[in-house]
C-alpha cells in the first residue's frame, strides 16, 4: 500500500513537471534532463552498443520533448512516455546504420 501512494505521488510530481516543461519553464526542463538522463543513456546503450551513439539519442530525446513541450501536459505516464521515445530513437539509429552498412556494401561490390 505505501509503495503504491509513493508511486503515485512520484507520477504526479513527474506530471506536474511535465506541465511545467510544457508551459516553457526552462528549470524545470533542465530538472527533467537531470532526472531522466542517466537512465535514458543506459537504455540506449544497451540497445546500440555504442556509448557515441547513445549520447546522441539522449541529445535528440530532449529536442524531440522540447519541441514537443506543448503537448507535454497530456501524457500520463511520463517515464513511459519518456522511455518510448528512447526505444524507438535507439531503434531507428540501428535502421540508419543497417541501410548506410548495406549501401556501403553497395558501393564497394559496384566498385570491383
Amino acid at each position: 500500500m505505501c509503495g503504491q501512494i509513493l508511486r503515485s505521488l512520484l507520477l504526479n510530481q513527474q506530471k506536474a513537471l511535465l506541465c511545467s516543461v510544457a508551459d516553457g519553464n526552462v528549470a524545470a526542463f533542465k530538472e527533467l534532463f537531470d532526472i531522466y538522463r542517466t537512465g535514458l543513456y543506459a537504455a540506449a546503450l544497451k540497445i546500440t552498443k555504442s556509448p557515441y551513439a547513445a549520447e546522441e539519442i539522449v541529445q535528440e530525446i530532449f529536442t524531440v520533448l522540447w519541441e514537443s513541450r506543448l503537448t507535454l501536459d497530456k501524457v500520463e505516464d511520463p517515464a513511459a512516455y519518456i522511455f518510448t521515445i528512447a526505444y524507438h530513437q535507439s531503434f531507428r539509429y540501428l535502421k540508419k546504420v543497417a541501410a548506410d552498412t548495406a549501401l556501403y556494401q553497395a558501393l564497394l561490390n559496384r566498385a570491383k
